[in-house]
């Protein structure tokens, strides 16, 4: 399912993210690799301080996590762009670079708001881009805001 978040068209989003509900996609025949580059934008719908926000899995195995303790005061957004009445991260963009070798791959992103909150978790553009590299390592996953 998909709503609109100021002009943004976006997967799950404001009153369709439920609580601990999740996207999971599996892709199939991938070419060899090693690496995957993995990007995506993801929005944060009224936004409140200190709750889990969402997870990331690849092959159920947890890539990355977020709270909004992660963002610190001046941060918070000023700016209510869809959803309920709460504030909102027009988007964040998240990215990694994650050991992998296998022809198949799962990604799972997962939200992790608590009963009874507004928050919503919306997300668009996923990007994995597969590399074959001499010495794999996985990246520390990375969030920047807007």
């Amino acid at each position: 399912m998909a709503t609109k978040c100021y002009n943004s068209w976006i997967l799950q989003g404001y009153s369709l993210t439920r609580q601990n509900g999740y996207y999971t996609r599996t892709y199939t025949s991938l070419a060899p690799h090693n690496l995957i580059h993995l990007s995506i934008k993801i929005w944060f719908i009224d936004l409140q301080p200190n709750v889990d926000l969402f997870s990331v899995y690849i092959d159920n195995a947890l890539i990355a996590s977020a709270t909004s303790s992660y963002y610190n005061p001046g941060n918070y957004p000023k700016i209510d762009w869809c959803g309920d009445n709460g504030k909102d991260f027009y988007y964040v963009n998240f990215g990694g670079v994650i050991a992998h070798n296998s022809s198949q791959l799962t990604l799972k992103l997962k939200s992790d708001k608590a009963s009874g909150d507004s928050f919503s978790v919306g997300f668009r553009e996923v990007s994995m881009l597969f590399e074959v590299a001499s010495s794999p390592t996985t990246s520390i996953c990375s969030f920047t805001a807007l």
